[in-house]
């Protein structure tokens, strides 16, 4: 049942970035998966879904160059290492520095993070991240949206608020709006034991594009 799962979870975010190419935004509420690699997985990820879309899109020509940009607590070492010779694709990850995985891989920009910042912190590094990537050439934007990094995660290790999640997406949909990109979001991951305050938290992303 698990790998069936994660086969339909590819095909999901495959779905998604067709459709934000489309649409200019789009959704798998699932995916996210990045600690796999191109030959194994790896910290509960089967596949590497993002990467498997990602690959299909150049392969097809939908695409000429993309953006993965992966926020969530765990640094993405199965994407940036399947990725790292790939010149067309730009990986970015903010994480937490002393958090799974132990041995950290190289995206094109990593941003390892101290245990136990808060929203201001946490923002203002984004907010320089994205300034960063601001003219790298892209056709797409891959979101890893995932919210482990919130305070009453139990595996994240930060303490960003629910305001500051709400921000993050906000400053996030902003830039895709501002460069004109297309972006797609997997929900990656999210720990709490409260599942309402969980989804709550993976909503948010729903309720910014729905705003405007």
């Amino acid at each position: 049942r698990f790998c069936v799962r994660s086969f339909v979870t590819a095909g999901g975010t495959l779905l998604a970035a067709k459709l934000a190419l489309k649409f200019g935004f789009a959704v798998n509420v699932a995916g996210g998966s990045h600690h796999a690699a191109r030959v194994e997985g790896a910290g509960f990820c089967i596949f590497n879904d993002v990467a498997i879309a990602v690959n299909c899109l150049l392969d097809e020509g939908k695409i000429k160059n993309v953006i993965i940009l992966d926020l969530d607590v765990h640094q993405g070492d199965g994407t940036a290492n399947i990725f790292e010779t790939d010149e067309r694709v730009y990986t970015v990850s903010i994480h937490c520095q002393k958090n799974f995985p132990v041995r950290k891989a190289n995206s094109n920009l990593d941003k390892g993070l101290a245990a136990g910042i808060t929203d201001k912190n946490y923002l203002d590094n984004l907010d320089h991240t994205l300034s960063e990537i601001l003219h790298v050439p892209a056709d797409l934007l891959v979101y890893n949206a995932g919210v482990d990094i919130h305070e009453n995660d139990n595996l994240g290790f930060l303490k960003v608020s629910s305001a500051g999640i709400k921000l993050r997406e906000k400053k996030v949909v902003n830039f895709a709006v501002k460069r004109g990109l297309p972006i797609v979001v997997t929900l990656g991951g999210g720990y709490q034991k409260n599942v309402a305050k969980l989804a709550n938290l993976h909503s948010m992303i729903f309720r910014d594009i729905d705003s405007r």
